[in-house]
């Protein structure tokens, strides 16, 4: 999808269009336009620099079905991380006994419920909660739901936590 290697482009948003060409979506936002189709439907878009989040904002607003700022790119030294992570959670996760709160988002295409499900019933915490926010994909700080989540979450360590309270 994306040139794992390739720096930090200021002003690049990888976009996923939904059911409008790519001219019709970028049409819609000002200073928005098509560099070049991506594997998967993906369009790379080009925007004013610094103003990344605002237009990946306006663009799902006007109908793309998914907008990030840069998101194929990050150095392949911290894919390897994530999956040596990844390898070492599972046998990790009893031994945390502290409260834990585990988010599922319902539309994520990249961790399969089943995989979250686990992670939950892997903890050793006496109190653990686990939510599914079910219209939300992988990004859950990021997507439609943000806010509920940043609610949800607050109000979870507001309830759990000694100090907060």
């Amino acid at each position: 999808m994306g040139d794992f290697s390739a720096p930090y482009v200021p002003g690049e948003l990888l976009v996923l269009p939904g059911g409008l060409t790519p001219q019709g979506l970028t049409a819609r936002v000002a200073g928005a336009r098509v560099e070049k189709p991506l594997e998967g439907g993906f369009l790379k878009v080009r925007v004013p620099e610094g103003k990344e989040r605002a237009k990946a904002w306006e663009l799902l607003q006007a109908g793309a079905r998914w907008a990030q700022p840069n998101y194929p790119y990050f150095p392949t030294r911290a894919l390897l991380q994530l999956l040596a992570l990844m390898r070492r959670t599972p046998g990790i996760l009893p031994r945390v006994k502290a409260n834990a709160l585990v988010i599922e988002a319902g539309r994520d295409k990249v961790v399969a419920p089943e995989g979250v499900r686990s992670y939950h019933a892997l903890l050793g915490s006496q109190k653990k909660d686990y939510l599914v926010f079910p219209e939300s994909g992988h990004d859950l700080l990021l997507d439609r739901d943000r806010e509920a989540v940043a609610q949800v979450v607050r109000d979870w360590l507001i309830a759990n936590s000694n100090r907060l309270q």
